[in-house]
């Protein structure tokens, strides 16, 4: 794979693992206003965090894989032996 292409892939990690950091803050800022509201509301936040929780593991799931995938498109390619 050109090094051009790699670059690419590694930007678009990136660009994802910012994506999971605002949907952090978010999940936090949510889980707050659950902390200080009472009743109805507050099982709508939690519930509200929990999705984005769910959402950022998944995603930081498939950066831990798009990572290993980088790796191993790194890693130098093997010839063939010839006879």
């Amino acid at each position: 794979m050109n090094e051009e292409l790699m670059q690419d892939f590694w930007k678009q990690i990136n660009e994802i693992e910012q994506l999971v950091c605002k949907l952090n803050n978010c999940q936090s800022i949510i889980a707050i206003c659950a902390e200080r509201t009472l009743g109805d509301e507050s099982g709508a936040l939690w519930a509200a965090s929990d999705l984005l929780k769910e959402t950022e593991d998944k995603m930081d799931d498939r950066i831990h894989e798009l990572c290993q995938i980088y790796v191993k498109l790194k890693e130098p390619v093997k010839k063939a032996k010839k006879k």
